[in-house]
């Protein structure tokens, strides 16, 4: 696995994608100093690997760059303080007031990556072109979000205020064409890829266990496996999944391994914020 800044310029990139499976974000291991200055100046146009950017939208219509905003305390809404720490968001509740939910909206650009703990402790994952909407405190007997594009989350499992019932964790996906379908979970780590430039719909399942539910027809995922859309009714469940492949992305990797060409140029078109131009 090497390093993704190897494919700091665009020519590289092309040049690259069949040397190898595997792809590793992180810094040049050289650099260009013991390089001839010819050579230098060959590499014209370097396209920069993607970085933790994203913009918070408020429910008031505001919003905030989050890369150029400073650490603290951002704004408070909805009885929770939204915090900035390093590269990732925390929202931390306070009083609820049940009559009023206050709703955010966290946007990646293609070339952007975030991440962001919700106020019930769920962390959540962004991979560029992505977004999530969600209440800045949950409602006591409901946690429901809306995603596009990919997604990982690490639900934080929740029991209701004096019952032993947990409180269900619902992602509502939104796709180009409408509804994608909702994951129903307790506590589980998953991952949502329902990037508009792809063809299909997928949900892997890495632990603990999520209702898929389209349409009216709903399916159980065990670790391991994938859940895959290719239709609007077509639900396909794979087993065997590797899912080191499914998340590599989240751990600041690409693991090309078995793809086609096209799907590859999709993938580095998103998060370098480029245009891979083929025929």
């Amino acid at each position: 696995r090497l390093r993704k800044e190897v494919f700091a310029a665009a020519s590289v990139i092309l040049a690259l994608l069949f040397a190898g499976y595997f792809v590793f974000r992180g810094h040049a291991p050289q650099s260009l100093a013991g390089t001839p200055k010819a050579e230098r100046e060959k590499i014209a146009y370097d396209v920069n690997p993607g970085t933790n950017k994203a913009t918070l939208m408020l429910d008031n219509g505001s919003s905030i760059l989050l890369d150029e905003a400073d650490n603290g305390i951002l704004t408070e809404q909805g009885g929770a303080a939204v915090i900035k720490s390093g590269e990732q968001l925390n929202y931390q509740s306070g009083e609820h007031n049940p009559g009023q939910i206050a709703y955010t909206t966290i946007i990646t650009p293609r070339g952007g990556q975030y991440t962001v703990e919700l106020s019930d402790g769920t962390k959540v994952w962004l991979n560029a072109a992505s977004s999530i909407r969600f209440p800045a405190s949950f409602p006591a007997k409901e946690r429901v979000v809306e995603v596009t594009g990919e997604v990982y989350f690490e639900v934080a499992p929740l029991v209701k205020t004096g019952t032993r019932d947990k409180v269900p964790f619902i992602v509502k996906i939104n796709t180009a064409s409408g509804s994608g379908g909702e994951v129903e979970v307790l506590g589980t780590h998953f991952n949502v890829m329902a990037s508009e430039d792809e063809p299909g719909l997928e949900t892997t399942l890495l632990e603990g266990a999520v209702k898929f539910i389209k349409s009216g027809n709903s399916v159980m995922l065990k670790p391991g496996e994938q859940l895959q859309l290719a239709g609007e009714e077509q639900l396909k469940v794979v087993s065997g999944v590797d899912l080191s492949e499914v998340v590599a992305w989240k751990n600041g990797y690409f693991d090309f391994k078995g793809l086609d060409f096209e799907t590859i140029a999709r993938q580095l078109a998103r998060c370098y914020g480029v245009g891979v131009i083929y025929s």
